[in-house]
């Protein structure tokens, strides 16, 4: 079943106010000055109105609280930090394992990336919109492990780690289930030997079938060489490989139809650290060229 984006958002926005209404969109109107949001006499570029936000969902220990991490608008500014998090801050929570600073929504807009982020569409292991929530607050979250500028969320439990794609107000994009990547340890290990590689550096693998083909992708770090790359496959064919300096340990599907792409949430993390992170990503249906998007929006 495909889905327009716009009527999702319109339907779950009217649901959540309980209030049954009929949108109309006139084509004609002028949006020429949406892509600007003025703050203090200062106007910034947005991505508002023509991007739309994927990733997963974190959780705070015991609460309801979910949240989304947050990126700058431009590069990391040491001296915009600071003012981030120390101008007009309300605590939430302090504590020795997690700190929680409510953070300035005027300086949030202004540095931070947040366009389209007020509300987001939750999705489960099926590719199939289950809810909505609405944003809370911008905050800093100092904890053990972590530091980082995120945007928070209240919602039901075993939300954890789901899909949400941000309401984006057009009709450009559609809900519709993208192929999932199955792993297959005998079909993969077949690729391996083809390959010639190492089995104890594979870290991520899987393959799907894309207009009668079997895609798969192999990821390998072999930390000995400093060899880390994403192999692409078409019937076990070699089609196409990408060096990074980091590993994707799984794709998970996200159910945005684009004409020349399939669209996947991929697990990144670098060989033999700690640092992880979900990266947005758009394989061509055509080349198997892998696109990384910008801030994990497309736009």
């Amino acid at each position: 079943m495909i889905i327009n984006l716009l009527s999702c958002c319109n339907s779950q926005t009217d649901t959540q106010k309980g209030v049954k209404t009929e949108t109309v969109i006139d084509d004609k109107q002028d949006t020429s000055d949406s892509d600007k949001l003025i703050i203090d006499n200062m106007e910034i570029d947005t991505f508002q109105n023509n991007s739309i936000f994927a990733s997963t969902l974190d959780k705070f220990y015991d609460t309801s609280d979910y949240y989304i991490s947050l990126y700058y608008r431009t590069e990391y500014n040491e001296t915009v930090a600071n003012e981030i998090t120390t101008k007009n801050v309300r605590e939430i929570t302090s504590g020795l394992e997690e700190t929680r600073l409510q953070i300035d929504n005027n300086l949030a807009k202004r540095h931070l990336l947040v366009d389209n982020l007020d509300t987001l569409l939750i999705f489960n292991d099926k590719q199939e919109l289950i809810d909505t929530i609405y944003r809370k607050d911008y905050e800093y979250y100092d904890a053990m492990t972590t530091s980082e500028l995120i945007a928070t969320y209240s919602g039901k439990d075993n939300y954890e780690n789901n899909l949400v794609i941000s309401c984006n107000y057009s009709d450009k994009y559609v809900i519709k289930k993208t192929p999932d990547f199955i792993i297959d340890s005998n079909y993969i290990d077949l690729i391996i030997k083809k390959l010639q590689l190492e089995k104890k550096f594979v870290f991520g693998s899987g393959f799907t079938i894309i207009n009668n083909d079997t895609i798969s992708f192999i990821s390998y770090s072999d930390y000995q060489t400093n060899d880390t790359k994403v192999y692409i496959l078409k019937n076990s064919d070699l089609i196409n490989s990408i060096t990074k300096d980091f590993i994707i340990r799984d794709l998970q599907p996200v159910p945005l139809y684009d004409n020349d792409k399939l669209i996947y949430l991929g697990f990144a993390n670098v060989p033999e650290t700690d640092i992880e992170w979900t990266a947005l990503i758009g394989i061509d249906k055509n080349t198997l060229r892998i696109k990384f998007y910008d801030r994990n929006r497309i736009e």
